[in-house]
């Protein structure tokens, strides 16, 4: 059976506020049994124009505290 996509509208996940830490967390721990599609921004973004293709995630832990992700450039 596939997975359900969701579409995820909040800050960046990769931002340490306190909304990009939520939805960090709320993503990784659900990653097994959804798709995400995250828009999301941030105002200087530091990472600007780098991508993370989840397809290439491994979590670490039940709660996906350890991420590992191949970045690339647009």
């Amino acid at each position: 059976m596939a997975k359900k996509k969701i579409m995820l509208l909040s800050d960046d996940l990769r931002m340490p506020s306190g909304v990009g830490t939520v939805s960090k967390n709320f993503v990784l721990g659900t990653i097994d049994k959804y798709d995400w599609v995250q828009v999301g921004g941030a105002v200087k973004h530091p990472d600007e124009g780098k991508v993370i293709d989840m397809n290439d995630i491994e979590t670490n832990g039940s709660n996906g505290s350890r991420c590992i992700s191949k970045e690339t450039k647009k």
